[in-house]
């Protein structure tokens, strides 16, 4: 483009003097114009554009109201302009509830609870159930002016069983008690909640009653029914008569519960006619009694014995006469007739005797005699019973206190016919008789069967007796799998079987050694298959298997020299679809990937496959149209051209008195190519451009700072090719996160040309984002302005 080099007198008083217009390429430099004098409310100068060697148009002096000027651009030559000074002005709107003095009478936000957007935490459930359980605060938003509901605060609630604290109160499922069901053994108590659910009750099947006094078995309500008493329960018991029970020898037994019924009574005694043995038997408080007395001899030789003495059957003996009488005038000592002749003592003087062991005095039969004095002199010891051997006759014989004991065993027989058994039982002697003997020997190498005095006559071994035994090659034994086996002996011979061995066979491929060799699995190979990367060797056997050879798994074709998709052929069909090559098209050359052609408007300068085509022919000032191609110093690139001036068009907005509140907002985008930031589409320079760097989808956004009513907006594309049919969509948000389609543009645009949007009335957002959904060409704005009006 060619500028002009005069520049513009300042316009009446009030308004800034427009800067002078570009200079011709290589001209003079035109004068910026003078500064215009501030007006009441007059405007600013704008800055001069500057020529190529113009100088810059001064600034317009502060108005009161004037909006500051804006320094002159910089020409190849020119020098900027000075920026005039700010004036200070307010545009009355309707108040909005955003933090600013909307309607300029010096108050901020009056009659706002709060500001637009702004959220706080929201409980309304009682102190100290928020955070604890299922309970948790909201959030209310204030919207125009005011907080508005609690929105997903959770309040507590009635505890339920489902594994939550729903009443908040720092438990979980609580108060549900315990559920009981079943009587008796199947009866069982099960929590009412578990798990978070509420488990069944199922009581246990019943069984059989058993009768231990405890435990209702069968579950019908009742214990023991039936049973007489309690299994192994015992009591006393006595069959006698009334009055007998421990008295002499009567004594009671026991009764045990066997099966719920009491069984007979044991170990009882009851009365029995009453015998000469020195026992109670009839167990009145007597002993022996009524059983009379006997009568024998003259003189002093007259005697009387009891029938019965100690228990034993009494003998009546005349006494012996005395040696000489004594002389006691009444009784014939010696038996001869003459009353005490040569008596040593006085006839009829009796005294105890017992000439045993006095330990064993009154023990079993042993009891004591009576002496007396006849004719002078003691006579013999009359009843005393001394200790004898015992015999086999229920009596203590030997007055040790043990009836029949010490008589030892009898045994008879030989061989399997041999018993022993006790010599005495129950007061009679036993004879020992011998088993019958087995029909014929058992071969078992322990008994004589047929009680011959042999074992085994006749038998090569005994029944069961084992010998290991192995039929294979000697050298084989114990290797691999081969092992010994074990021959029976079976009716007093060996049976001809070798149970359990093991001998040498075929090597198969199961991980042992089969042939007994010494190595596992010996004699196997190797097996080959697939092509290229899909190519295996394995062993034919390996771990005991037979091993399949499968080829590895072909893979997409990829340009590195290898035959991946194992089809036989290196970098075939579909190799190249492995390279990527940014803005071209890729091709695959020796195993590496290359750049087989570029798109139109790039080039590869850096003969790098991995950048691609990296240069923009178009925009790059060193490749601009060609690799190699350098614009000069101060010029730039556009469309593949060297330029010193910008060909794009300022902003406009057809409603008066609007103004760009998106001029330098923050502005963010999804991506950015080439120093090409967010920031370059909202700078007030339709000269610098944002470029995302790929074709759609892609976006870019601005944030205002505060809720604003917006009444329209101003976009200028930049594409190539152009025009291009594209679709663009606008849209609002006053949180960034929840947004609403304003406008659907799909329409024909083209580079650099001003494309106005009005709304028709305002819509408050501080969000703005323009998403571009399709496009021939990468994306990119030169310039957005986002417009409020008065």
């Amino acid at each position: 483009m060619i500028g002009c080099g005069s520049s513009d007198d300042s316009p009446a008083e009030g308004v800034g003097g427009a800067g002078g217009g570009a200079g011709q390429d290589g001209g003079a430099a035109g004068k910026g114009g003078s500064a215009g004098k501030g007006g009441a409310a007059g405007s600013a100068g704008a800055a001069g554009k500057a020529g190529a060697a113009g100088t810059g148009g001064s600034a317009g002096a502060a108005g009161n109201a004037g909006a500051a000027g804006n320094a002159g651009a910089a020409g190849n030559a020119g020098a900027a302009g000075n920026a005039g000074s700010a004036g200070g002005s307010c545009v009355p709107t309707t108040e909005v509830c955003d933090g600013d003095d909307n309607d300029c009478d010096g108050q901020v936000d009056e009659g706002c609870d709060c500001k637009d957007g702004d959220t706080q935490s929201c409980y309304s459930g009682p102190d100290g159930t928020s955070g604890v359980g299922v309970c948790k605060a909201g959030t209310q938003t204030c919207v125009s002016g005011s907080f508005g509901t609690c929105a997903d605060a959770v309040l507590p609630s009635e505890e339920l069983c489902n594994g939550k604290d729903d009443d908040c109160d720092g438990e979980t499922d609580e108060g549900f008690g315990q559920v009981t069901c079943g009587v008796g053994a199947c009866q069982i108590t099960a929590p009412g909640c578990k798990d978070g659910a509420i488990p069944a009750c199922n009581p246990p099947e019943p069984g059989v009653e058993v009768c231990d006094g405890t435990l209702d078995e069968d579950c019908d309500g009742s214990v023991d029914e039936g049973c007489a008493c309690t299994d192994g329960a015992q009591t006393a018991c006595y069959s006698g008569p009334d009055g007998t029970k421990d008295v002499g020898a009567c004594k009671g037994g026991t009764q045990t519960c066997v099966q719920g019924a009491w069984g007979t009574c044991q170990q009882e005694v009851v009365p029995l006619d009453e015998v000469c043995n020195g026992i109670d038997d009839d167990c009145d408080g007597q002993t022996d009694e009524e059983l009379g007395a006997l009568s024998c001899g003259v003189g002093a030789c007259a005697t009387t014995a009891p029938a019965c003495v100690s228990g034993q059957v009494g003998t009546c003996e005349p006494l012996s006469p005395a040696a000489s009488e004594s002389c006691d005038g009444a009784i014939d000592d010696d038996c001869d007739g003459v009353v005490d002749d040569g008596c040593a003592c006085v006839n009829g003087a009796h005294r105890a005797c017992y000439s045993g062991a006095p330990s064993t005095l009154g023990v079993g039969v042993c009891v004591a005699g009576e002496q007396e004095c006849s004719a002078g002199a003691w006579g013999p010891c009359v009843g005393e019973v001394l200790q004898t051997d015992e015999a086999c006759n229920s009596l203590d014989d030997d007055c040790d206190g043990e009836v029949d004991e010490g008589l030892g065993n009898v045994s008879c027989g030989i061989g399997a016919c041999h018993q022993t058994m006790p010599a005495c039982v129950n007061g009679e002697a036993v004879t020992c008789v011998p088993l019958e003997p087995g029909a014929t020997e058992q071969c078992d190498g322990i008994v004589d069967d047929d009680c011959d005095g042999s074992v085994d006559e006749g038998c090569s071994c005994s029944n069961g007796e084992t010998k290991p035994c192995y039929s294979g090659p000697a050298d084989t034994l114990g290797k691999g799998t081969c092992t010994a086996g074990t021959q029976t002996c079976i009716g007093g011979v060996w049976d001809g079987v070798c149970v359990g061995e093991v001998t040498p066979v075929a090597e198969t491929c199961d991980g042992t050694d089969e042939d007994c060799s010494g190595a596992v699995d010996d004699g196997f190979g190797t097996i080959s298959c697939g092509k290229g990367a899909c190519g295996v060797q394995v062993p034919e056997c390996k771990d005991g298997q037979l091993q399949v050879c499968i080829p590895g798994d072909p893979s997409p074709e990829i340009c590195n020299g290898v035959d991946d998709d194992c089809s036989g052929f290196v970098d075939d069909d579909g190799a190249v679809s492995s390279c990527v090559v940014p803005n071209g098209v890729p091709a695959c050359v020796s195993g590496k990937c290359a750049v087989g052609s570029c798109a139109a408007g790039f080039g590869d300068c850096d003969d790098d496959a991995t950048t691609g085509c990296e240069a923009d022919l178009r925009t790059s000032a060193s490749a601009c149209g060609a690799c190699g191609v350098a614009c000069a110093d101060g010029q730039a690139c556009y469309e593949g051209h060297c330029a010193t001036t910008c060909a794009f068009a300022p902003l406009s907005f057809p409603v008066p008195g609007c103004a760009n509140v998106a001029a330098n907002a923050a502005a963010t985008a999804d991506s950015s190519w080439g120093g090409n930031a967010p920031s370059h589409a909202n700078d007030g320079n339709t000269c610098t451009l944002w470029n995302a760097g790929h074709h759609p989808v892609a976006w870019w956004s601005v944030d205002l700072g505060a809720a604003t009513p917006i009444r329209g907006m101003t976009l200028v594309p930049n594409m190539n090719p152009s025009p291009a049919d594209v679709v663009h969509v606008v849209e609002l948000s006053l949180n960034g996160t929840d947004w609403t389609t304003q406008l659907t543009l799909s329409q024909s645009m083209a580079a650099q040309q001003v494309y106005p949007f009005d709304f028709g009335a305002p819509v408050t957002a501080r969000y703005v984002r323009v998403t571009t959904t399709s496009s021939p060409s990468w994306v990119a704005w030169a310039e957005v302005g986002v417009y409020t009006c008065p």
